[in-house]
C-alpha cells in the first residue's frame, strides 16, 4: 500500500515488476508537505460526513487502528468548527509507521508505531494526534512565509490540540501537558543550558540570546 499528498491519480507499471504510484495536487501547498509511506499496511476505511477516512499500519489489527483513531471524527468536526473552513480534502489519511516524530503532509499525517501502541494502553494521550491534524489548517491551507516563522504554525497546532483536550478530556488534562511543555523547555542540554534560554529562532536554529560566537 503506498499513501501520498493530494489525490490518487493512477498506478503504473515500473521496472522490475515494480508499481508507480502518482498523485496529483489540485491546489497551492507548501513544498515540506509533499511525502509519501508505503509498506505492507492494515487498512481501516471509514468516513465522517463528506471526508473519508483512512486509517493504515503494519502489525495491527483493524480494531486495534480503530481504537488508536478513535477520536479522529470528533477532532475533525471540532477543527472544522473553530478554523471556520471545512477539512480542505476530501479524504484525510493517519498512518502508523516505523520511525517518525509525527509529521503532517497534505492530506495525511505520519505517527509513530511506537505512539499507537501507546494510545492502545493510554487513549487519553492524543495531543499528538490532535496537533497533526490541526496542520490540515494551520500549516497546509495557512502557512508561513519563510522557515523563520514555522514556530508560529506549531504553536496554533499545539494550542487547537489544548482546545480539543480542553472540550474532551477537561482541564486537568490541559494542565498536565502544559506541565509536560514547561519541564520541556527548562529541561538543560549537556551544555547546560535550557531551551528557554537559547534566545530567538532564526532559520530553524536557536540563537544565544546573549549573541556570543558559539552559540
Amino acid at each position: 500500500t503506498a499513501i501520498g499528498p493530494g489525490e490518487a491519480a493512477r498506478d503504473e507499471p515500473g521496472p522490475g515488476g515494480t508499481v508507480v504510484h502518482r498523485w496529483r495536487e489540485t491546489r497551492p501547498v507548501s513544498s515540506y508537505l509533499f511525502g509519501f509511506a508505503a509498506g505492507r499496511f492494515t487498512q481501516v476505511d471509514a468516513r465522517h460526513g463528506q471526508t473519508a477516512l483512512r486509517y493504515a499500519g503494519e502489525g495491527f489489527s483493524r480494531d486495534e487502528l480503530n481504537r488508536i483513531f478513535a477520536d479522529t471524527p470528533d477532532m475533525l468536526e471540532f477543527f472544522s468548527e473553530r478554523a471556520g473552513l471545512s477539512y480542505p480534502h476530501e479524504a484525510y489519511t493517519q498512518v502508523l509507521v516505523a520511525n517518525t516524530a509525527g509529521q503532517e503532509a497534505s492530506g495525511f499525517s505520519l505517527l509513530s508505531d511506537a505512539y499507537g501502541r501507546a494510545l492502545l494502553n493510554d487513549p487519553d494521550g492524543v495531543s499528538l494526534l490532535a496537533h497533526e491534524l490541526a496542520h490540515q489548517w494551520w500549516g497546509n491551507v495557512v502557512t508561513s512565509e519563510s522557515s523563520q516563522d514555522i514556530w508560529l504554525l506549531e504553536a496554533l497546532a499545539n494550542y487547537s490540540a489544548l482546545l480539543w483536550i480542553e472540550k474532551n478530556k477537561g482541564l486537568k488534562a490541559v494542565d498536565g501537558l502544559l506541565d509536560d511543555y514547561r519541564e520541556h523547555l527548562l529541561a538543560k542540554d549537556l551544555g547546560d543550558r535550557s531551551v528557554e534560554s537559547t534566545g530567538p529562532i532564526v532559520w530553524g536554529e536557536p540563537l544565544d540570546s546573549t549573541g556570543v560566537a558559539d552559540a
